[in-house]
């Protein structure tokens, strides 16, 4: 009872934290079409300003997403759902403006550019416009100004340059103020023409000048790249004296001798090699530390579950004493927890290194309060899959604590909910699934295994009308699912048959 209260009790406002902080994992995963729909939904329910930029962002994220995986006229589509719901300062970027001037929208990237005040905001339309003016001169995008004049002179200074015709294309380019936008591809022109020259100091020394993001820069990098042209290789004595003249050590050779450690799984060797290279990181940026034991560690998990167990423990032992814990798992529980999770299977070191983990959270800085909690219930969540895997009796009952646990921490985890079902079926009560079902659907409401489960469950005990209510909210997901209509129709068969 006293467990039934404290949920009750729970404020909204933790449902709230516990989504916005789902959201945020699902932007640190890149899955920007996952969070649009989550963040549509929060938005719908809260209207607050916090939860309409998150939808903001996850178009802008969509879009861009979209646009570099090459799906274009999705991405125009996108678009126009963000300019229709509204673009502000809050999800501009410079790639964004570019895709806008792309997509034809470049009066709507005036607006918005205009409207956020910045002058860089303003520039950086205008560079856009004003490129594609030259990649595209039959695009119809100036918004901005005309430029078209002195895009054709972009567009035959280069004819000139291919054709080999230095002087013609110095003399076309003449016309072009540097106060221009397009003066940019003065430098590409005549990068161009010393490389058609064989002259790579002039075309280096032009193209070095192009700012990275725009579109002049990209043509030389591709240039260069189709044409096999690269600096001379440093040697490996010159690399090592540069970077011990610049932080006091060599840092290339030592990392690569230890990334060959990893890949060859030679991981008892590792701790020896990598103590060196931690001290050199720490003093040129501590974050390279950390940086360097996330990309280990999913290498030592791998090469451990390969091993016999003494010699996986063996592995993981020498690795924690040499490295540098990552700030979201400072006692290393989280990663014996994972170990004892694997190929080693052993469900109570595995429950006893989560459960030392959740001890460490309090101390773990890098996560707010929203987050922590939703770690939480993930490992709690953990826990119980344990305890329900083993499917005795008691470890049934321990099952359902930890559950109950988990989602008094993160109410909406999806993996907590249907692991709650779960474990109501093993049991035995139906009628303690179908309030665990009707409790995911309050989170989930388009969870049409759920609802499925509750149709079956309702027609069982005979609430026809409640089973094709249930299974109307199916069928508004699943319009066109024979087996769902095929199901309706024994529902209604079945309720003439009870009438009759």
């Amino acid at each position: 009872m006293k467990r039934e209260r404290s949920a009750a009790a729970a404020p909204e406002g933790d449902a709230h934290a516990v989504a916005r902080a789902e959201i945020a994992r699902l932007f640190q995963k890149g899955r920007y079409k996952d969070a649009l729909k989550q963040a549509k939904g929060l938005f719908k329910q809260t209207r607050l300003e916090a939860d309409r930029a998150l939808v903001e962002r996850a178009y802008a994220c969509r879009a861009l997403q979209l646009g570099r995986g090459g799906l274009f006229d999705s991405a125009c589509e996108v678009v126009d759902n963000l300019l229709d719901f509204g673009l502000t300062a809050a999800s501009w970027s410079r790639e964004l403006a570019w895709l806008l001037v792309r997509a034809g929208k470049s009066e709507d990237a005036v607006r918005v550019a205009r409207g956020i005040g910045g002058v860089e905001a303003a520039a950086c339309v205008e560079q856009a416009v004003a490129d594609w003016e030259v990649l595209r001169p039959d695009g119809g995008v100036c918004a901005l100004g005309e430029w078209s004049g002195e895009a054709a002179v972009i567009r035959s200074a280069l004819e000139y340059a291919l054709a080999d015709q230095p002087e013609r294309a110095f003399q076309a380019l003449n016309p072009l103020p540097w106060r221009s936008p397009l003066a940019e591809w003065k430098y590409l022109v005549r990068g161009l023409c010393g490389f058609r020259a064989g002259d790579m100091e002039t075309a280096r020394s032009n193209w070095s000048r192009l700012d990275p993001h725009r579109a002049a820069a990209r043509i030389a990098h591709n240039v260069l790249r189709l044409a096999g042209d690269a600096l001379p290789p440093l040697a490996e004595e010159q690399i090592a004296a540069l970077e011990t003249e610049l932080a006091g050590a060599a840092v290339t050779a030592p990392i690569r001798a230890l990334g060959a450690c990893a890949v060859a799984g030679d991981w008892l060797a590792y701790p020896s090699r990598l103590e060196a290279v931690q001290r050199t990181l720490w003093e040129l940026d501590p974050r390279l530390v950390e940086r360097l034991t996330a990309l280990a560690l999913p290498l030592l998990v791998r090469h451990a579950r390969t091993l016999p167990r003494d010699s996986a423990l063996a592995c993981v032992e020498a690795f924690t004493r040499a490295a540098t814990p990552l700030p979201i798992d400072p006692a290393w529980n989280r990663l014996w927890a994972i170990v004892w999770d694997g190929g080693h299977a052993e469900p109570s070191g595995m429950i006893a290194h989560w459960g030392r983990y959740l001890e460490d959270l309090p101390a773990i800085t890098c996560l707010d309060e929203p987050a922590r909690a939703l770690v939480r219930g993930m490992v709690w969540g953990r826990i119980a899959r344990a305890f329900h895997e083993q499917g005795t009796p008691d470890s049934l009952a321990a099952a359902r604590d930890c559950v109950e646990h988990s989602l008094r921490e993160a109410p909406a985890h999806l993996p907590s909910l249907r692991l709650r079902i779960q474990i109501e079926d093993a049991r035995g009560d139906g009628e303690s699934l179908m309030h665990a079902a009707a409790r995911l659907l309050e989170f989930w409401p388009d969870d049409l295994e759920t609802l499925l489960l509750l149709v079956d469950r309702l027609r069982g005990r005979g609430d026809l009308e409640a089973a094709r209510a249930r299974l109307a909210e199916a069928r508004r997901l699943r319009p066109l699912d024979m087996e769902i209509e095929a199901l309706e129709h024994e529902i209604i068969s079945q309720r003439v048959g009870v009438m009759a």
